[in-house]
Order: C-alpha cells, then sequence, then structure tokens
C-alpha cells in the first residue's frame, strides 16, 4: 500500500482491490458498504479475471470509494465531511 490512497484512482485491478481494503483493515463486507454496493458485487471486484463472478468497478464508484477512505485515513468521518471542513 502506498501512502495514499489517491494512488489508486483509476487502478481497480483485483489486486489493487484487496490491498486496498487490507490496508484500510476491512473485511469484505465492511469494504462494500463503505464503496456504497452489494457484497457480491464487491467479491467480484476481488476475483480474478477469468472467474465467472469477476466484475470490474465502474469508475465512478471505485474512486469515490478511494476519496471516502482517503478521507477516513486523513481522519475525517466521510469523504462528505471532508468536504464541508475544507469549503
Amino acid at each position: 500500500m502506498t501512502n495514499s490512497y489517491l494512488d489508486y484512482i483509476d487502478k481497480p485491478t483485483p489486486e489493487n482491490i484487496k490491498a486496498v481494503h487490507r490496508a484500510h483493515g476491512m473485511i469484505q463486507p465492511v469494504a462494500a458498504v463503505v464503496a456504497g454496493i452489494g457484497l457480491q458485487t464487491y467479491r467480484g471486484w476481488c476475483s480474478s479475471a477469468d472467474s465467472v463472478n469477476f466484475r470490474t468497478p465502474h469508475a465512478t464508484t471505485w474512486n469515490l470509494f478511494m476519496y471516502e477512505l482517503e478521507a477516513r485515513r486523513l481522519g475525517y468521518e466521510s469523504v462528505f465531511d471532508y468536504f464541508k471542513s475544507n469549503s
């Protein structure tokens, strides 16, 4: 894991997805909630490309997930709190 989740913007590979939720100390069900998606969808994100369950995250969903994790890493409750305090 690098110093910032923003390093993963536009890079939703299964390896990066697993690295991100492990680095944040989350299990898959929690990561799915934070990402705003269902658990099966999140598990599809983590699947290898040759799996029938494989799913590629939509860029908007993935990037918002990265911004959310970055805001939390910086000590904010959410990305929305980050924007409120910095506007």
